[in-house]
């Protein structure tokens, strides 16, 4: 009996606190980004490819799903498109309250021999009504995001009229470039991954310059204030987000990639890089190795209290791919690594938030078997601890006992970090049923899906 009420303790604990739900058919959805909104709900962004077969292959639309603090769709919607069409999004971005919301990304034309590719922003409201849409014709960028001054700042590697390569722009609604930065002054041409737009209105950009990490500040008129490069004689290293810390410093997501003479595998780690505000190196905290051989560090988010959440995925050997999520306080101590799995297949995160009462909220997709295209659409809450429980499946507010099950093997994997334990049927129904007469634990109706509060 203490084992089973440890077990109610620990699940109790996830299933009140997080959630993760999947969104999606037969057709592949890939996911991009997540807002908050001014109601208290969110905005989640991903492409879908088209279900008909007789278009051409790989074109895509942009979804628009609104959800509520539980996961569940208020509606869904979609940019509109036609055929031909591949439209890929980058970044959703909240222009202030009321102001409605900014999606970005790529949108390729598909011809019958090539394929023209350029840069989109679609203004939308909080209801998923378009307000406005601008293509940029002559831009492809990585990230591409409104300033201050209702410009655009754009990072992403592409000629100049003058045959210079430039990897920043700073652009007008109409096309034209106010300046450039080029890799003149540097050794060789940065390549930009992330974008963040400072308090003050400056711009600060996270990626790599050949194979070192390269981290800038760049003021509203493209001069450079500071930039970081690094290279742990790794093979290479990348920067990915960037966030703003409590102390006016930056947080940087990084993986790093290391070669070793067979029979040793290569192996990838995240690294987390904290800057000061001046771009001054302060601490790194690096993550992976061992029998996870394979981490990447992606996404980052700090939450009220300053601390960081480093974001990525990682596997053992062979296996398929899961969520990696470690947070650090804001000296870089550790508060916890979890690894989460969120189906028997493959998951990738795009992006991680920390919205306005203090969740975190992961973005991207993971695979499923049934799934003909592989990939759904995929949310995830995590609670105070980084664990997230498994909602219903048809979102009718209660939970099976299927899902329950998953739950508790969940559960039990993410906290005592090792392989289940082989659960027979008998157990885990009786986990169910204490479960189901749990009014302690989960209040009158213990079915009532609300993992959020």
């Amino acid at each position: 009996m203490h084992r089973y009420l440890s077990l109610l303790l620990f699940i109790g604990l996830a299933y009140n606190q997080g959630w993760m739900n999947n969104y999606g058919d037969n057709r592949t959805d890939y996911g991009c980004c997540i807002v908050s909104t001014d109601d208290g709900n969110h905005l989640f962004v991903g492409e879908t490819k088209y279900q008909s077969h007789d278009l051409q292959l790989n074109e895509r639309f942009v979804h628009i799903y609104k959800i509520n603090p539980l996961g569940n769709i208020i509606w869904e919607d979609s940019l509109q498109f036609e055929p031909f069409e591949r439209w890929e999004p980058h970044i959703i971005q909240s222009l202030g309250s009321g102001y409605g919301y900014l999606i970005t990304g790529s949108l390729s034309i598909i011809g019958e021999y090539s394929t023209e590719t350029k840069s989109f922003a679609n203004h939308i409201d909080s209801n998923g009504n378009e307000i406005s849409s601008h293509t940029f014709n002559t831009l492809n960028a990585n990230a591409l995001k409104i300033t201050d001054d209702n410009n655009y700042i754009a990072i992403g590697n592409q000629s100049l009229e003058n045959g210079e390569t430039g990897w920043l722009f700073k652009l007008d609604s109409s096309d034209n470039i106010i300046w450039a930065k080029t890799g003149e002054g540097y050794d060789g041409t940065p390549n930009g991954n992330a974008l963040l737009i400072t308090a003050d209105g400056d711009y600060v950009v996270s990626g790599y310059l050949q194979d070192d990490l390269f981290i800038s500040k760049i003021n509203n008129d493209g001069s450079e204030l500071w930039n970081y490069t690094y290279n742990n004689q790794s093979n290479y290293i990348r920067g990915y987000d960037i966030a703003m810390t409590s102390d006016g410093g930056y947080a940087i997501a990084t993986t790093s990639w290391e070669s070793f003479d067979w029979p040793l595998p290569d192996t990838t780690y995240a690294i987390l890089f904290k800057l000061s505000s001046n771009g001054e190196f302060e601490w790194q905290r690096k993550y992976g190795g061992g029998e996870y051989y394979y981490s990447e560090g992606k996404e980052i988010a700090v939450d009220n209290d300053g601390n960081i959440i480093l974001a990525g995925r990682t596997k053992l050997s062979q296996d398929d791919f899961d969520l990696y999520i470690i947070k650090v306080n804001a000296n870089g101590d550790l508060l916890y690594e979890r690894v989460i799995q969120g189906s028997p297949y493959d998951e990738k995160i795009n992006h991680i938030i920390v919205t306005p009462n203090d969740k975190v909220l992961t973005a991207g997709h993971l695979g499923f078997s049934e799934n003909q295209g592989g990939w759904n659409h995929w949310v995830a809450s995590l609670n105070d601890d980084g664990l997230a429980c498994i909602s219903d499946s048809n979102q009718d507010g209660l939970l099976t006992n299927d899902d329950f099950e998953f739950l508790v093997e969940r559960t039990l994997q993410n906290i005592f970090y090792e392989e289940l334990y082989d659960w027979n049927y008998d157990s885990k129904n009786n986990i169910v049923d204490i479960l189901r007469m749990s009014d302690y634990l989960y209040g009158d109706n213990p079915f009532n899906y609300n993992c959020y509060y």
